[in-house]
């Protein structure tokens, strides 16, 4: 089973959780280069979903 955490707030982020084992995790501001990033974390998501070979963006 996969499971995607995902974290809107401040600092927010995703993570991937494979078989309940943490596979993947990341903050937004490593991907958009911006510090203390908020929001929806779009380029958090779709770097999950690159981990689960995907090769299209979903958002």
């Amino acid at each position: 089973m996969n499971i995607l955490g995902i974290n809107d707030g401040h600092h927010c982020g995703a993570c991937l959780f494979i078989d309940k084992k943490l596979a993947f995790a990341v903050s937004e501001e490593r991907l958009s280069r911006k510090k203390n990033e908020y929001g929806f974390p779009k380029l958090s998501i779709n770097k999950c979903f690159n981990i689960l070979g995907r090769k299209k963006s979903i958002l």
